[in-house]
């Protein structure tokens, strides 16, 4: 469902990057997003939703916890 999962979240507006990893051993998870939102709160609101729309019952929150550097990129000047 990695392939199902991963298209459907990458559609929802809040989703700005969605991508697999491979799996550590001690971390299973392959299927990564980043959710932006006004706040942590709402930010979980909408994974809980998400989850239960489809189907995910496993899952973690990796929220920000400092931000060093945010800008858009230059790919040519």
């Amino acid at each position: 469902r990695l392939d199902e999962v991963g298209r459907a979240l990458a559609a929802q507006v809040e989703v700005t990057h969605a991508y697999v990893r491979r799996p550590g051993p001690d971390w299973p998870y392959r299927l990564y997003t980043m959710v932006h939102a006004a706040s942590e709160e709402s930010c979980a609101d909408l994974v809980r939703r998400w989850a239960s729309q489809f189907g995910v019952t496993d899952y973690q929150l990796l929220p920000t916890v400092r931000e060093w550097k945010k800008s858009p990129p230059v790919y040519f000047t």
